[in-house]
């Protein structure tokens, strides 16, 4: 019984570091959304810190899984492309009304195979319809402007800025995730997002005050780790 407490006491005290752990990576990408909030010019924000925490939850529980690197680089790409582009695109809002339709549908089929009515499909077709022609939108917005930006020329396109930021944060917020907790690196972990800041404060001339709060997460994160793998 003994055995049993001081096991329970070890367990709480390990999950209450990695929380510690996850909580001062969240500073870390805390501190890279602030600089990019003070020197991009229409980026939205909220959308922002969603696509960071999503990405950085992600990385952090795919880690855990114990999946093979690919299988996670495969996964956290596909939810990535799929949770930005239907934040961006506003496309849950007629994702919600497709599954609703299909839902309707399934119990129209249950009412046949009983007996009833043939099902009705056409609130189906016309969700999925609805849904199809955002995501071309979305897509045909997002190629013109890469053509605008190909040809050398300037355009504001704010559906497709955001597109390219939430790919971007997703990216290094899901790798930070996964490095802290898989590989404890945190300073490989970090340093994808702490270039995209270092970089974009470099281009825009802004002041780099907001890189010693990325510095010092970062350094603390090197410390608790140490001392974590040194517990083990």
């Amino acid at each position: 019984m003994i055995a049993r407490a001081v096991w329970r006491l070890s367990a709480w005290e390990v999950d209450r570091r990695r929380l510690l752990i996850l909580a001062l990576v969240m500073v870390a990408l805390g501190s890279v959304l602030s600089g990019l909030r003070q020197t991009v010019s229409g980026l939205d924000s909220g959308l922002a810190l969603l696509m960071a925490l999503l990405g950085l939850l992600l990385g952090w529980s795919l880690a855990v899984l114990r999946l093979p690197d690919w299988a996670a680089a495969i996964l956290a790409s596909v939810l990535g492309v799929g949770t930005v582009f239907m934040r961006v695109g506003r496309l849950d809002l007629k994702l919600i009304p497709l599954l609703r339709a299909l839902a309707e549908s399934y119990d129209g089929i249950l009412r046949w195979m009983s007996g009833g009515p043939w099902p009705q499909w056409q609130p189906a077709f016309m969700a999925l319809a609805e849904l199809w022609g955002g995501v071309v939108t979305l897509v045909t917005r997002m190629h013109t402007w890469l053509l605008v930006v190909a040809a050398g020329q300037r355009m504001f396109e704010p559906v497709a800025m955001m597109l390219v930021w939430g790919l971007v944060l997703w990216t290094v917020s899901a790798w930070a995730g996964w490095m802290v907790r898989r590989h404890n690196q945190p300073l490989a972990g970090v340093a994808p997002a702490g270039t995209l800041l270092a970089f974009v404060l470099s281009y825009t001339g802004s002041r780099p005050y907001i890189l010693l709060t990325l510095l010092g997460a970062t350094l603390l994160l090197l410390v608790l780790i140490a001392y974590d793998s040194r517990l083990r």
